[in-house]
């Protein structure tokens, strides 16, 4: 799709893939889309964070209970970045500034889990958009899947796979590492599985809708056009919506 074409040639801006003038010529690559990048990055990360309920009520026990749910919003996204942290993660704001910055869209998954032996843990994931489907209806999300590669290694411990091999981990052909492995939401179930076997059956997420969030940068809607067969490109852009060709003539 021509969105996901967006999302890579972006990328390919922000590593600064290098340029090529062509045989004879000595090449130069701006480095103008990293730092720029980096510095909306920078000020998205280290924003204040302000948490707050609207006092609807003077009374006190009613002021208690609205301090307490911003406590409790404060701890639930310290307890996501230490999981993440343990994972060599970043933080989910670290994560989600940088989609919303070189994507355009963001996306992630929220649940509170619980372990077999009935303790509890925050699952704050952001999600990259260019490997994440999802659909709407009249009530919101109806159901979204996040394509992921694991290792043989990450499936066993994980789902107890034991017949794969880790040297015929680049399953899609591009040289990357990695088994692709589908998880799957809708607003009752959560399932996992692979192109070939599925790793975890339907079960009940326990969250009143599809535990996924999703969202776009600015304010330009999703405009169907007589004149272009795919405009959703258009819908969501990400930091470099106005130097992309200015990006190319930079370059030397």
């Amino acid at each position: 799709p021509a969105l996901f074409d967006r999302f890579e040639e972006d990328f390919d801006l922000y590593r600064l893939k290098p340029y090529n003038a062509g045989a004879d010529y000595q090449s130069y690559t701006s480095n103008d889309p990293m730092t720029y990048a980096d510095k909306i990055i920078s000020w998205l990360s280290s924003a204040k964070l302000i948490i707050k309920l609207p006092q609807d009520s003077d009374e006190r026990d009613m002021r208690d209970s609205n301090s307490g749910k911003e406590r409790f919003v404060i701890g639930v996204l310290a307890a996501a970045d230490e999981r993440l942290g343990r994972r060599l993660q970043a933080s989910v704001r670290n994560q989600l500034a940088f989609y919303i910055t070189v994507r355009g869209w963001y996306c992630g998954r929220a649940l509170l889990m619980k372990r077999p032996d009935g303790h509890s843990f925050v699952d704050i994931t952001p999600w990259d958009p260019l490997h994440a489907a999802w659909d709407t209806d009249d009530d919101g999300i109806a159901w979204a899947c996040y394509k992921i590669r694991k290792t043989a290694r990450e499936l066993k411990s994980q789902y107890g796979v034991e017949d794969l091999v880790e040297s015929k981990e680049a399953q899609s052909g591009d040289g990357v590492k990695g088994f692709e492995v589908y998880d799957y939401y809708d607003r009752e179930t959560n399932r996992v599985f692979m192109a070939d076997r599925e790793l975890k059956a339907p079960m009940r997420h326990g969250s009143p809708n599809v535990p996924v969030f999703a969202g776009t940068v600015g304010s330009t809607p999703y405009i169907q056009s007589d004149m272009q067969a795919d405009t959703i490109k258009y819908h969501g852009e990400s930091v470099y919506k106005a130097d992309r060709a200015l990006y190319e003539r930079q370059n030397l």
